[in-house]
Formats: C-alpha cells, structure tokens, sequence
C-alpha cells in the first residue's frame, strides 16, 4: 500500500533547511531504518517492495518512490541508492533481471496454442538441403543485439518480414508438427524476452512509464520465434 505521512524527527540533518531535498537528506543517514522517516517527512508516496526468492536468492528490498509524475528507487542500503525507476530497470543486468523475474516459459505457451503456420526466408542456393535435411539451428542468422544468444532457426508469423531480407520463403507447418507430437524448444529473441521481463518488473513496482528503445533500430520484432531443435523437412514447403 503507498504511504504518506508527516513526521518531523529526523537525524543527521536539519529539516528546517529549505535547500534540502529528501534525496539530500537520504545521503546523510546512516542507518537504513531511517529511509522511511525522510521519505515520510517530505510527504512522498512510497512503496517498500520485497520479493520471492527464485531459484534460492532473493533480491535486495527497495522502496518505490513517488516524485511528481517520475519514480525513483530507493536501494534498502545503509547508504542508499538512488536512481530513476526507468534507468534502474534499464541498467538491471540480465543476471541481475533474473533475481527479480522468473524466466518466462514461452515453450509451453507457444505449443499450447500454436500458429498453423510461420515463415522463414532463405537464399535459393538453400533451398534443395533445406528441403534435404531440415531447418538446423544455426548462429549465421544472429545479429548483433543477439549474438550471444542460443544457435536456431529464425522464423516469423508475418510472410512479408519473412521475404523482406531473402528471394525465398519457407512455411513451416506447425500445427502439424504438434499433431505429431514433435515439439521442439522454442523462445523469443533474447533481448526482447529480457525486456518483457523488465516490462513484468516495472508493473509489479506501480511504474507506469517504462520505456526501452535500446533495440529499436536493430532488426529485432516481437513476432520472432526462434526454434532451438531441427525443423525435419516434412514440415516445409517453398511458398515463394
């Protein structure tokens, strides 16, 4: 529940200070019991946050913090921490997202409900292994955004996204690939799955404006599907 409340006993500072701004006043306590006190004084809503343990650790505490229209968070530190909630949602690293958000399971989302179809482009020179031997993960199709990502196979819902970098598109039918009961790993592009969960972290903190668009001009769509296992070839066919 977000808190204000008016207090007026404060150590470490002078509160009658009018050039004191409670972020001031936070870098003179000295003892993070009293990061409520200030917060409280200066009548900011504020909201201390704790979270489940994932994987047996559990993420440091923070207070979510009402600055007009922005937020701020508020590291639970004897000296605390001070940033803006979109920077410090941004500069999460992913090891560090992962303390906060469980990994999302898009496997088992994406085969629930799977599309009838999705699209891969290739260049013509491919198509006879292709149709040989399979779809094989590989890195060749990784860009730099996700360059350290899993090897696979790039696919998209959309034909035209499809076709728009290769002469030729395949289809892969994959409704019929669950029918058979062949169900490959499949995941998101990998900076994209880390950026829905900081967009999961920044609803469960109450901030509203959370905005990313560190990979707006690399190529990534959230339409991408990756597969991590061989597409057999009795599931493609050339549709241009």
């Amino acid at each position: 529940m977000w808190r204000t409340m008016k207090i007026y006993k404060i150590s470490k500072f002078n509160p009658e200070d009018p050039e004191h701004s409670a972020w001031e006043a936070l870098e003179y306590i000295d003892d993070k019991s009293e990061i409520p006190t200030v917060l409280q004084y200066y009548g900011l809503e504020y909201e201390y946050i704790q979270f489940d343990p994932i994987d047996g650790v559990t993420a440091d505490p923070i207070y979510a913090v009402k600055d007009g229209s922005a937020m701020k968070i508020v590291g639970d530190d004897t000296y605390p921490r001070i940033t803006d909630a979109n920077e410090w949602l941004i500069n999460l690293s992913d090891n560090e997202l992962l303390y906060y958000m469980p990994i999302i399971d898009h496997n088992n989302e994406f085969w629930e409900y799977p599309p009838e179809y999705l699209y891969h482009g290739t260049r013509e020179d491919r198509i006879n292994d292709i149709l040989k031997h399979g779809l094989q993960p590989r890195a060749e199709t990784r860009g730099i955004s996700n360059k350290f990502a899993a090897y696979g196979v790039f696919t998209s819902a959309d034909h035209d996204t499809a076709s728009y970098s290769y002469p030729v598109v395949l289809e892969i039918l994959v409704s019929q690939m669950k029918e058979d009961g062949y169900m490959p790993d499949v995941g998101k592009e990998e900076p994209l799955e880390d950026d829905t969960l900081r967009e999961m972290l920044a609803r469960k903190i109450g901030y509203e404006n959370y905005i990313n668009d560190s990979y707006s001009g690399d190529g990534l769509s959230d339409d991408t599907i990756v597969f991590h296992g061989i597409i057999p070839p009795k599931y493609i066919r050339v549709v241009e």
